[in-house]
């Protein structure tokens, strides 16, 4: 199995070796140079105007060359989005309310978890939101398909038959999104379209159950390849609309 750390190098050396294949190949007076003086070769060659900037450089591919390049950086955003969006949800763990001022965020001066990642990525607050959401998403699907001792998210022994018939031991409550934050971690899509997918599929109700979620998750998972996030989002949405009709009545009657 592959490392995960070994996964994002594979994919960024891969986007690093397109790009080099586009930069002018060093001449042998700025070869010997460099060995000399970094730094003068540096400043030299800014002066000159012999290095290109990333947009003229890029400019210089052919055609099959620019559409190789932009999908293994977009593989690259997408997987340094899902350490952003992990990382983002043991941000919200460590931060949870009940922790008070113990917590992370409130120890470095933030108000919650959101405020936290929105400072330290630079985002706009909402797509912090994101980041948050879909990262406690992740830690809870984690959690529940590979659960570890002293696991949080176990209901108490002998309620809701689902303690192990063996061993009377409860069993870990898989969350209806799980299939989607697989997909994720399989590279079968990217953190964002999960996030749009979830929003669009919504919440269980009186009317939804987690079951019907589950389903209408899998199967939008089943015939998702090559299907862009906006596509995938408003999928989503007239599924929900098919298994919750009243909620559209209700939706209409507000507006």
């Amino acid at each position: 199995m592959v490392q995960f750390s070994e996964q994002i190098r594979q994919i960024a050396q891969s986007v690093c070796d397109r790009v080099a294949a586009l930069e002018p190949s060093p001449t042998p007076d700025s070869a010997s140079a460099s060995l000399t003086s970094p730094t003068a070769t540096a400043s030299t060659e800014s002066s000159t105007g012999t290095v290109p900037t990333l947009s003229l450089l890029i400019d210089a591919a052919t055609d099959a060359e620019l559409q190789e390049l932009v999908r293994d950086a977009a593989r690259l955003r997408a997987e340094a989005d899902a350490v952003v969006a992990a990382t983002a949800g043991v941000i919200a763990k460590r931060s949870a309310r009940e922790l008070g001022y113990s917590g992370l965020a409130k120890r470095h001066g933030d108000h919650n978890a959101v405020n936290m990642v929105q400072r330290l990525t630079g985002s706009t607050r909402v797509e912090a939101a994101r980041q948050v959401k879909l990262g406690e998403a992740m830690g809870e699907a984690d959690a529940a398909t590979h659960p570890t001792p002293g696991a949080t998210n176990l209901p108490e022994p002998g309620t809701d038959d689902v303690d192990d018939t063996e061993t009377g031991r409860p069993v870990p409550v898989v969350p209806w999104h799980e299939p989607l934050t697989r997909a994720v971690r399989e590279h079968r899509l990217t953190p964002e379209a999960v996030t749009i997918i979830m929003r669009g599929l919504g919440e269980p109700n009186d009317r939804v159950t987690v079951d019907d979620l589950r389903a209408s998750a899998e199967q939008l998972l089943a015939d998702a390849d090559g299907v862009n996030a906006d596509e995938l989002g408003r999928r989503a949405r007239f599924l929900r609309d098919q298994i919750d009709p009243e909620g559209v009545r209700v939706r209409w009657d507000q507006h």
